[in-house]
């Protein structure tokens, strides 16, 4: 295919931070990062002007260009050949990845352009993510304590955890980036001005959107916190090089000033 020159991918879990660092990199004037082209029934966030499709008209068109011509709807609506753009990428979630309809299409895209990035987002506390995605789906009460099934969660667990494993290991040739979101949240400028350089783009200003959700104490709102933190859960397994949480790291005690150009410096050296 025809597609820009510097694409990538944000594969992640539901609920760990996607559309945070989405908006992170989006912000950058030379870098375009859609949202989730590859929900079943619609295509959200696509996120630049194409001549002659009227924004009113966008959802429903781009879910039949992209389930109609998916070749065109690649080159012209996900990375076309932009100058004024030094990247461009989306995000799909680990479970949007495995849809009947996405996973030759995704996986074949992939395997042809041997210069996408893959930046992989999953969540340590697994338990954090699963009581998030209960309360955006509203089923839990946050005015008083409850149980929650720890069979269902440890499922829940498992299958993200085998999907995103089973992603990671498709694309061994590729360049793979491993983020945590506890590692993201804790150096979030530095994490950003770091991608910047991975995905080719001038170090720039890094705007961070204010979280929308606060912290909670899960040990008061889940009776059976206990049992749920102590289960035995699966980890997301991936070669130590791919992830730049401990080169961020050893910048703490650098200068503020210095700090940013030198995670970005690191970002570079990562690209090359």
């Amino acid at each position: 295919m025809k597609i820009h020159r510097a694409p990538f991918v944000i594969i992640a879990q539901p609920r760990s931070g996607s559309t945070m660092l989405r908006r992170a990199l989006h912000a950058h004037e030379r870098v375009c990062c859609h949202g989730e082209l590859f929900m079943k029934k619609k295509v959200q966030g696509h996120s630049f002007y194409v001549p002659g499709l009227h924004w009113t008209e966008k959802p429903d068109a781009l879910l039949g260009r992209r389930d109609g011509d998916f070749t065109d709807f690649v080159e012209t609506f996900m990375f076309p050949r932009r100058a004024d753009l030094s990247a461009i990428g989306l995000k799909i979630l680990d479970e949007q990845f495995f849809f009947a309809a996405n996973q030759a299409r995704l996986t074949d895209l992939i395997s042809g352009e041997s210069n996408m990035t893959l930046i992989f987002l999953y969540r340590q506390n697994a338990l954090e993510r699963f009581v998030s995605r209960m309360i955006r789906r509203g089923k839990l009460d946050l005015d008083e304590a409850q149980m929650l099934p720890a069979a269902e969660f440890e499922a829940f667990e498992k299958d993200s955890i085998d999907r995103m494993t089973q992603i990671y290991k498709l694309f061994p040739a590729h360049r793979r980036i491993v983020l945590s979101y506890e590692a993201l949240a804790t150096r979030l400028e530095l994490t950003i001005a770091f991608l910047f350089g991975a995905l080719g783009a001038e170090l720039a200003p890094v705007t961070i959107e204010e979280s929308k959700s606060a912290p909670r104490d899960l040990s008061a709102l889940l009776e059976n916190y206990a049992e749920l933190s102590s289960l035995q859960l699966p980890i997301f397994n991936h070669d130590t090089d791919d992830n730049p949480a401990a080169m961020l790291e050893a910048l703490d005690g650098a200068a503020d000033s210095d700090r940013l150009t030198r995670a970005y410096e690191l970002g570079r050296q990562f690209q090359n």
